[in-house]
């Protein structure tokens, strides 16, 4: 066993639980942010639901990357050592090092999520005037700027 695999210290392990880990597929395939725009307007208890639920299931989506991640990660390991019994522990501190920084992207990766959900949200709805597509416009390249930004 190769200390720092454990999925342990995957992003959502503190809060996850069976539910949330088991979505139902129709969730996984729903456009995240658009549902939420049609419920602002009906109520706020809806829209705090919908939200909920757009960064779980977002949640869900990091840490089965994650969790990909870290078993590829264990298996490269694994062959080392089984090729070199010496390199176990010239690695451990370096793989650990590694998937801590992974987990930190994974985390980052949540967070940017959750700010550009909140932000589209935050968007003045959109009126039948000139005014409207550059609105949209500018959503659009503010959103495709951060992507371009993205260092992973």
């Amino acid at each position: 066993k190769i200390p720092g695999l454990s999925r342990e210290g995957s992003p959502q392990s503190a809060t996850s639980n069976k539910e949330e880990s088991n979505p139902p597929e129709a969730v996984k395939e729903e456009p995240v942010v658009a549902p939420i725009f049609e419920e602002t307007k009906r109520s706020p208890d809806t829209f705090k639901e919908r939200r909920s639920v757009a960064i779980a299931t977002k949640a869900q989506e990091i840490e089965k990357i994650y969790r990909q991640d870290c078993e590829t990660f264990g298996m490269v390991v694994k062959m080392l050592v089984a090729k070199d019994p010496n390199l176990e522990k010239q690695l451990q501190v370096p793989l650990r090092e590694n998937l801590g920084e992974i987990r930190e992207r994974c985390l980052e990766d949540l967070r940017h999520f959750i700010n550009e959900l909140d932000e589209a949200v935050r968007q003045p709805e959109p009126t039948c005037d000139s005014a409207t597509p550059t609105s949209l416009t500018t959503l659009k390249l503010s959103k495709t700027g951060v992507n371009h930004s993205s260092s992973y």
